[in-house]
């Protein structure tokens, strides 16, 4: 399969991911913009029923009915979770993979020697920053302003071939912005955990891409012998930072991402099919897709005969206790007035 199969494949994996997210997006913000004022409606209705019917309501909380205010307390919890678990995720990958990125990158320095050479012969002078680092890996990093990066210890292990055919495939990132598509993907994979597949989605537009850039760099996959050379070597050594963190949880594109499917791809032309999400996996979504139907429209679909009717019920409850205590109050009254008046 050529460059451009993969590149289209990774490319339309990337669209469905982020429709995925923006339809996702725009449930929650609608049920956010929907919920509030629905529950203060819904509490002022019910209140001003109390009033019709007699009178009563200025008296009479929420507080006191068994179901009404423990089920609507309840559900502002779950969606008040539900949101807050979402955005947290959401802003803690954020914040721990910019923070890994600047200590990582802080000392990074122009190439020299045989990578200087490398990036020389595919335009990439400006593009490619050497890590003084003794582990063993290279990647493409950045939203806006994308560049290569190249530990020491891989080039030291890598003879110029090498290099290049490495580079070949880290300047295909680039090109493609893969970092910020891998950042947005696993963003969306954060937040919307809920879905099934898109874990798997992600994994295999991350696989593509990668496949992509192999291609470019092997012409095809006709020159394979360098490009799996290096991963070889990478795979061999020990002290491989990527065995350490894994690649796929950060904005970037690894060389040493996937290596076994690359391998398989590079050595017979066949990639592994991932399994689709686990059956649980659709239950949790149907779940929560159903709860979330349930809260978005239930409290609209309120009707008033059904408001009135609990109104009635609680404010006979209230009126018939109302009646016990004044009756008591008013013997009481009558009992202390015979007592003083013989």
């Amino acid at each position: 399969m050529s460059e451009n199969n993969f590149k289209a494949k990774a490319n339309a994996l990337f669209a469905f991911i982020v429709i995925v997210g923006l339809i996702f997006s725009a449930a929650m913000f609608r049920l956010a913009l929907k919920y509030i004022p629905t529950f203060g409606n819904f509490l002022t209705s019910a209140r001003h029923g109390l009033d019709a019917l007699c009178g009563c309501g200025a008296h009479l909380s929420f507080s006191t009915h068994p179901y009404i205010w423990s089920g609507l307390l309840a559900v502002g919890i779950i969606i008040s979770g539900f949101f807050v678990a979402a955005g947290a995720r959401g802003l803690g990958y954020f914040f721990r993979n910019r923070k890994y990125l600047k200590s990582r990158l802080a000392r990074a320095v122009k190439p020299a020697g045989k990578l200087s050479r490398a990036a020389r012969a595919l335009t990439l002078e400006d593009k490619v920053r050497l890590a003084p680092s003794a582990a063993v890996e290279a990647f493409c990093c950045g939203f806006w302003r994308p560049k290569i990066y190249v530990s020491g210890g891989l080039a030291a292990r890598l003879n110029l071939t090498e290099l290049v055919s490495v580079l070949s495939h880290e300047k295909q990132h680039l090109l493609s912005r893969d970092p910020l598509k891998i950042f947005i993907a696993n963003l969306a994979r954060k937040i919307f955990f809920f879905v099934p597949g898109l874990k798997s989605l992600v994994k295999r537009f991350s696989l593509y891409s990668e496949l992509s850039a192999d291609a470019r760099a092997t012409a095809g996959f006709k020159n394979k012998i360098y490009l799996a050379s290096a991963l070889l070597k990478i795979i061999k050594t020990k002290e491989n930072f990527a065995w350490q963190t894994p690649f796929e949880a950060l904005p970037l594109s690894g060389f040493a991402n996937l290596t076994g499917e690359r391998i398989s791809q590079l050595a017979d032309g066949k990639i592994a099919r991932h399994r689709l999400a686990p059956i649980k996996s659709f239950f949790l979504f149907f779940g929560a897709a159903g709860t979330l139907i349930v809260l978005t429209f239930v409290p609209m679909l309120l009707r008033a005969d059904w408001l009135d009717r609990t109104a009635k019920e609680t404010c006979s409850a209230f009126s018939h206790t109302h009646e016990t205590h004044a009756a008591s109050k008013s013997c009481a009254q009558s009992s202390r007035y015979v007592a003083t008046n013989p």
